[in-house]
Order: structure tokens, then C-alpha cells, then sequence
């Protein structure tokens, strides 16, 4: 029988069953992340307002949260000033990558958003350099 990526399963191949295991979990958060554009994509087909989605699920992750804080199942963290003034522009860098993200799911083909999310890691790189000084080795 053969494989697609690692030859023939009866070769000499001991750790084929693992890289198996590693694909099928890649692969399975891949297809959660596509499906659940797709269903972004579907929702503002019919409800074609782009900032409302990412709020309420915003507000939804939120109550959650709290709830789950209100109930002891998982204890509330500790943040100093110092520790939130850090996280802040974090939060509302990545709050609006969420937000472009569905805009962009709204107004372009998948594949065009796809595309762009995959050079999330080279504009890193460069913002880090252009506004940190750090450059990669």
C-alpha cells in the first residue's frame, strides 16, 4: 500500500505511525480553522455586517470567561499595571487582525484571505525590525 508522503508502510520506516499521528492532528486543526471561516463566510452572506460577528463573538468568549472565573473552574490570573500595559496592545492588535480577518472573509474569496494570513509571519518580522531594532539571525 503506498503512501503518499512517507513510501511504502511495510519499509523500514519506524517512526511512519507517528508521522501519521502528526499529520491527521495538523491536518484536523486545519480543517476546524477552514470550516470555521466557511462558517463565518456563510454567516455574512446572510448578515453581511463584518464587525458585528467578531463583537459577539468577542462578548460571547467574554461571558464565558467570567463565568468560569464566577465558578472556581479555572482561578482568575494576577495581572499588575506593568504586566496589562504590556498585554494591552497585544490584545488590540490581535482583536483586529480578528476583525480584518472577517472583513476580509466578508468582502474576498477564502483563498485571498488565506493567502494573506500567510504572510502574517514575514510582516512580523518586519515590523519587529522597523519598530523593535530586533533582527532575525
Amino acid at each position: 500500500m503506498k503512501d503518499a508522503h512517507y513510501g511504502l508502510k511495510g519499509e523500514d520506516n519506524e517512526n511512519f505511525e507517528e508521522k501519521i499521528d502528526e499529520d491527521k492532528s495538523t491536518n484536523s486543526f486545519n480543517v476546524e480553522l477552514n470550516r470555521h471561516q466557511c462558517e463565518v463566510r456563510m454567516v455574512l452572506k446572510v448578515y453581511p455586517y463584518p464587525v458585528t460577528v467578531p463583537l459577539a463573538q468577542l462578548a460571547v468568549g467574554t461571558v464565558l470567561v467570567i463565568l468560569t472565573w464566577m465558578t472556581n473552574l479555572y482561578k482568575r490570573p494576577k495581572i499588575s499595571g506593568a504586566q496589562l500595559a504590556s498585554i494591552l496592545p497585544l490584545a488590540v492588535v490581535h482583536t483586529l487582525g480578528n476583525l480584518f480577518t472577517n472583513t476580509s472573509l466578508g468582502k474576498f474569496v477564502v483563498s485571498f484571505t488565506h493567502t494573506i494570513k500567510a504572510m502574517e509571519p514575514f510582516f512580523s518580522v518586519v515590523l519587529s525590525a522597523m519598530f523593535l531594532g530586533e533582527v532575525a539571525n
